[in-house]
């Protein structure tokens, strides 16, 4: 019956001409999705097999034993050899003048402390926001579409919400979800404003090990809560590998048969490393794998979201660090206006070394 509603024809005609093979599962019988899942166990199983043998100190973040904190650490250790790589990155990419030490550890852990992958990843983001015009300010969160995000009530998180690998958890609510017709800008900008406000209200133990998302699909909807157009094309390319966000994995809960046939075929079609980060969780099992301090009470936790307390916190980061920029922006006319005194100086002095020689 769900497959045949017009509201979500219109929305499975779109994915077949995008998406054939995710498309024929969405229509398959449940017998069939079940041998779609078969077949993406047996693939599982046979990667596992011929899978090399594991390096035996594997860490839990995928850092190098190097840059693992210990409980002897403070939560915002940096390590002398990160402090060298930070340096040099610094030599060679002016802009990062702008941005702490944090901050650009942040990034060494994106990539894993690979310098040359880091420096194309940061090249990359520090580009992208000076052609919005953002390179010597905090993008501005201030607009229409932001208000509506807030209201929507899409996403939970609070400062120091983690998972038992010490991952940031972050709640999303994709029913509540309207991606159609916001700017790319408006989206972009949350994204970077995101990014320094984490460094800003994360501990650095935290960020190095990544993020999970939970995603509540209660009510989820193709035709309202997914953008398929091409701005929604345009903004999942934008952001893939521009961002220092390490998504760890996503825990998908409360699915239904849509849900459940797309992660079925995307662990066929897509390869294992990306497939296996996609993991459908009952609501019951989400207390062996967080603290209650991280879980919602509807999922068996503690916690009772206050979304007003959430966007205060953002408004009270979002003035502190508009305070810091609005310092760097005075900072850098005092530079130009020194580097033109220097300039007139030496224009002037010049002008009397060559009248000096006329005379």
């Amino acid at each position: 019956r769900a497959r045949g509603e017009p509201s979500n024809r219109v929305s499975l005609h779109l994915l077949h001409s995008k998406s054939p093979h995710i498309y024929s599962s969405i229509m398959s019988s449940d017998a069939e999705i079940e041998a779609l899942e078969r077949e993406a166990a047996e693939k599982e199983a046979k990667e596992a097999a011929q899978q090399k043998p594991k390096k035996k100190n594997k860490t839990a973040n995928k850092l190098d034993e190097r840059f693992q904190l210990t409980d002897k650490h403070d939560p915002e250790h940096i390590f002398p050899e990160e402090l060298e790589m930070v340096k040099q990155l610094r030599d060679e990419i002016p802009d990062l003048r702008f941005y702490s030490d944090k901050w650009i550890v942040y990034f060494l852990c994106a990539r894993r402390h690979e310098l040359s992958a880091v420096k194309e990843l940061l090249i990359k983001y520090l580009k992208m926001r000076d052609e919005y015009g953002w390179r010597t300010c905090l993008p501005d969160i201030h607009t229409d579409s932001h208000k509506e995000m807030r209201n929507d009530k899409l996403m939970y998180h609070m400062p120091g919400m983690v998972d038992n690998q010490g991952r940031l958890l972050i709640h999303f609510f994709l029913a509540r979800s309207k991606p159609h017709g916001r700017p790319l800008a408006h989206m972009l900008a949350f994204a970077m404003w995101e990014v320094d406000y984490l460094v800003e209200t994360e501990t650095l133990k935290h960020l190095r090990n990544g993020t999970i998302w939970v995603c509540n699909m209660d009510g989820f909807s193709i035709m309202k809560n997914l953008d398929m157009s091409a701005d929604g094309r345009k903004w999942s390319s934008t952001v893939s590998g521009s961002f220092p966000n390490r998504i760890r994995g996503a825990w998908i809960i409360r699915t239904g048969w849509l849900a459940r046939a797309i992660l079925a075929a995307g662990k066929v079609l897509f390869p294992k490393k990306i497939a296996k980060r996609f993991a459908v969780v009952k609501d019951s099992d989400l207390v062996n794998m967080a603290p209650k301090s991280a879980l919602l009470k509807e999922l068996g936790g503690d916690v009772e979201p206050e979304f007003e307390k959430m966007w205060a916190l953002h408004d009270e980061t979002t003035k502190k660090m508009e305070k810091r920029w609005k310092k760097i922006r005075k900072e850098l006319r005092a530079e130009e206006k020194g580097e033109e005194q220097l300039s007139k100086d030496l224009s002037e002095k010049a002008t009397l070394k060559s009248s000096s020689k006329k005379k």
